[in-house]
């Protein structure tokens, strides 16, 4: 497998056919590996999983079940966002703060901003289209309706979901770090 050159005195490494194959396997599979495991949608899905699981396990009183609890946002809603969770468009930024985005104490900014690309959107555009409007576009609200919509385009009922399942996540790395 390994010769000499004796004019020069290298070492040359000569592979046959089958410890190619097993070092080109080997090399394919530490790619793979990194490829498949470390990507952020994988963390995000681990994370809601065990946190839903956690909420679940505590909502089983029957005075405060929580059916279908979910941190996602109704896509009936003002706040819904239509983009890939893990990488979403940059929204429009105000004036100053652009400014300062893009050069910070004379010294250049972060040079992907723009890798997701950009959305004109800060709220959901089809929220309108959800409401129950008349025939002349009034909108016509009974007691349930103005309980939903309410509910729907609620930060503040948000804000407490987000609250509970950030609540599940740290009990869920407690119980890790108990468990090691």
């Amino acid at each position: 497998m390994a010769q000499s050159d004796r004019s020069t005195g290298d070492v040359i490494v000569r592979f046959n056919g089958r410890a190619r194959a097993c070092w080109s396997l080997l090399i394919l599979s530490a790619l793979l590996s990194t490829h498949v495991a470390c990507h952020r949608s994988r963390y995000r899905i681990q994370a809601d999983k065990q946190a839903y699981e956690l909420v679940a396990e505590k909502a089983d009183n029957p005075h405060w079940k929580m059916p279908g609890y979910t941190i996602d946002v109704d896509p009936r809603s003002r706040m819904y966002s239509p983009f890939a969770p893990d990488s979403p468009p940059m929204p429009p930024d105000d004036p100053t703060a652009h400014k300062f985005m893009k050069r910070v104490d004379g010294k250049k900014g972060y040079p992907y901003w723009y890798a997701n690309g950009k959305t004109p959107f800060v709220e959901n555009p089809e929220w309108l289209a959800y409401l129950p409007l008349d025939e002349d576009g009034v909108l016509q609200l009974n007691s349930d309706d103005s309980v939903r919509v309410a509910r729907v385009h609620s930060r503040g009922f948000q804000s407490q979901l987000e609250e509970l399942y950030l609540s599940a996540l740290d009990v869920s790395f407690e119980r890790f770090v108990f468990d090691s």
